[in-house]
């Protein structure tokens, strides 16, 4: 998309999904753009070997690609709607290679219309990183510098017509500044300039410098990202299905009614294919999706399986304000006509859907709703929804699915969490390892965490993140990188574990879920890298978590709140090789307990410490750590002592853990 940066003007082009082919696309074919930069030219239609490629292009636009086999064509450009007769202001032979992404500049004021063609280079960025451009398309300005407002120069000497190689930035905001070259003198200021992570711009200088109309400006194209797709099965009578993309199976056996998590691609042209679960074929749906960058997709397979087709939706994952949900409603029953959503008492909240029509994104504030689906200007209801729960800065889609006229399957409503905030701790347990910064994004997030700190929760859209550990207050090298998945309304312990040599992430999903009045929710983590499974028992004898090896979590376990004296055993056996006195287990209060250290003699030694998840009482919930003798702690730095008796047995196997 561009965005027009002067004047805190943000013009954003919406990128149209395209999903009509039924043949995959041959590879080694180029992919073309058209971006018109000439200032006093009227729009205009672009002809290809004499058929209509691009319509009504206006000054300042950029197009989206099309694709073309490699070879040589003839480029036409005349006044929009000229139908053909001209005149063409542009005529000219452009030459394609195969595999190869370009834009084709309308450059030059109209008398001069000139093209200038450009390789894209639409290479991925890294993670936290973004790869940008400038492209000089003013014709009466002079050669220009464009630099940071210190006078640091990204791009210097760039003149009319030329184009700067790709530089690498870190991502995030810019205040810009264009001066003429050589020079402190500021011709156009740039403020806020967003770029983002793993995309990829192109920044042009447009219009008059001298003071013609119009004027000197920049737009901003967003000219490739990621993308994210998921895919809902909403055809009633169409068995489970299989996913391809470009000839591989992407999403595997999608049951009817089922919404599947977002995957990740680089924006460009994809070819889908639909077949039955676990079977070559038949294909049901092939089609071309073009994707653009940092946009969400959801692909609904609609209608009975007859005639099964693909409805694209662009998806507002923008989460909402606290206090507010967003919601909007899907028409994905084949044979029910247009219908109203409503409140019981006959507010519309979503009127006149019709069949595969999609309502608008609808705020609302966070609670509980009866909805009741009627007939499209009738107080006829042919569906009641009773207790709907649209959480607090959450985001929603709900399906009408199903046969209405009675199936099977039933009409019904399916209601979709797609997108809202999460929350993600990280927790350092591996023993040897120095502390360390965690960056998320190429972000510091987490800074100068030691060995069996545990962060509190941080909240975060649900979406994919980069995740890499690093030593503290050093660049690298990254001992941990990963891509991690966080789904909306989930908690999340990121937990760095196993010897430095050999360290690696553990995710966690978190239940902080307050226990009912008089419990306490209690799971253990084996975080010890050289202690064999254990069990973790009552000094009876009575199993809480059996065979829990390294890396393993014993599932919460719901226990009467009090204090509890707990041995930690070799799995399968009455070896105690920890002990573990008064652990304070507190009413309606979710704990952690993570074994730590090194458990055959090695320094840390083998350890134990307790965390507060979360807590029933109106008190903040971030994480505290405290001993497991119940001492209260002054912060949450408060490490468990391990017992002196813990390395008497001197087993390389001794491991020192707790959990209920």
């Amino acid at each position: 998309m561009k965005r027009i940066l002067t004047a805190m003007a943000l013009l954003t082009l919406v990128l149209v999904v395209a999903a009509t082919s039924f043949a995959a696309e041959p590879p080694g074919d180029a992919r073309v753009r058209v971006a018109h930069l000439s200032p006093d030219a009227p729009n205009v239609d672009v002809w290809v070997d004499g058929n209509y490629a691009f319509t009504d292009v206006a000054f300042e636009d950029i197009t989206d690609y099309a694709t073309l086999p490699a070879g040589d064509y003839l480029v036409q450009v005349e006044p929009a709607g000229a139908g053909g007769g001209g005149p063409f202001v542009i005529s000219a032979t452009l030459t394609l290679a195969a595999d190869t992404e370009y834009t084709v500049a309308a450059t030059d004021e109209l008398a001069n219309i000139t093209p200038v063609v450009l390789i894209d280079d639409n290479t991925i960025p890294a993670p936290g990183q973004s790869h940008v451009r400038f492209v000089h398309g003013s014709p009466d300005a002079p050669a220009v510098d464009i630099t940071l407002t210190d006078g640091t120069v990204l791009f210097g000497n760039v003149a009319f017509g030329e184009a700067s190689s790709y530089l690498p930035v870190a991502a995030g905001s810019y205040d810009l500044q264009v001066r003429v070259a050589g020079t402190n003198t500021v011709v156009l200021e740039l403020m806020g300039v967003p770029f983002g992570a793993e995309t990829v711009y192109t920044v042009f200088a447009t219009g008059f410098a001298t003071g013609g109309t119009p004027a000197l400006n920049a737009v901003l194209n967003e000219d490739a990202g990621i993308a994210r797709v998921r895919v809902a099965h909403m055809s009633p009578d169409a068995p489970a299905v299989d996913v391809r993309v470009n000839g591989a199976v992407a999403l595997a056996n999608i049951p009817f009614e089922a919404v599947t998590g977002y995957v990740e691609l680089p924006s460009n042209a994809y070819f889908i294919e639909v077949v039955p679960a676990g079977q070559p074929g038949p294909v049901v749906i092939a089609a071309t999706l073009e994707l653009a960058p940092n946009t969400d997709y959801t692909v609904a397979a609609v209608n009975d399986l007859a005639n099964i087709e693909p409805l694209v939706l662009v998806d507002d994952n923008t989460i909402p304000g606290p206090g507010q949900s967003h919601v909007r409603f899907v028409h994905a029953s084949p044979d029910a006509p247009a219908v109203d959503i409503t409140l019981t008492d006959g507010t519309v909240l979503f009127g006149n859907i019709a069949f595969k029509e999609v309502g608008n994104y609808l705020p609302v504030a966070a609670g509980t709703y009866d909805l009741e689906v009627r007939l499209a200007g009738t107080s006829t209801v042919v569906l009641s929804l009773p207790g709907i729960p649209f959480s607090d800065q959450t985001v929603y889609t709900v399906f009408a699915t199903g046969f209405a006229a009675g199936g099977p399957p039933p009409l019904n409503a399916a209601l979709i969490e797609d997108a809202g905030l999460a929350r993600v701790r990280v927790a350092h347990l591996s023993p040897d390892a120095p502390n360390v910064d965690v960056l998320v994004d190429g972000v510091v997030a987490f800074a100068n965490a030691p060995f069996e700190g545990i962060t509190d929760y941080a909240a975060l859209p649900s979406g994919a993140y980069y995740v890499e550990v690093v030593p503290a207050g050093q660049p690298g090298p990254a001992v941990i990188a990963a891509t991690l998945e966080l789904a909306p309304n989930t908690d999340y312990t990121v937990a760095a574990v196993n010897d430095l040599a050999n360290i690696e992430p553990l995710v966690l999903v978190d239940d902080n879920t307050i226990p009912a009045a008089g419990n306490a929710h209690i799971r253990f983590l084996h975080a010890s890298p050289d202690a064999p499974a254990v069990d973790i028992t009552l000094t009876d004898g009575t199993i809480l978590f059996g065979n829990v090896a390294f890396k393993e979590v014993g599932t919460y376990l719901p226990v009467p709140f009090g204090f509890y004296d707990v041995e930690v055993r070799l799995a399968g056996t009455s070896t105690v090789v920890l002990s573990l006195s008064q652990l304070p287990f507190k009413d309606q209060h979710v704990y952690t307990v993570y074994a730590t250290g090194f458990a055959g003699g090695g320094q840390p030694g083998l350890n134990a410490i307790l965390s507060l998840d979360a807590r029933g009482d109106d008190a903040p919930t971030d994480v505290s750590l405290s001993t497991l003798t119940g001492t209260a702690g002054s912060g949450s730095t408060l490490w468990v002592a391990a017992l002196a008796g813990l390395l008497v047995l001197g087993l390389a196997g001794g491991l020192a853990r707790k959990r209920r």
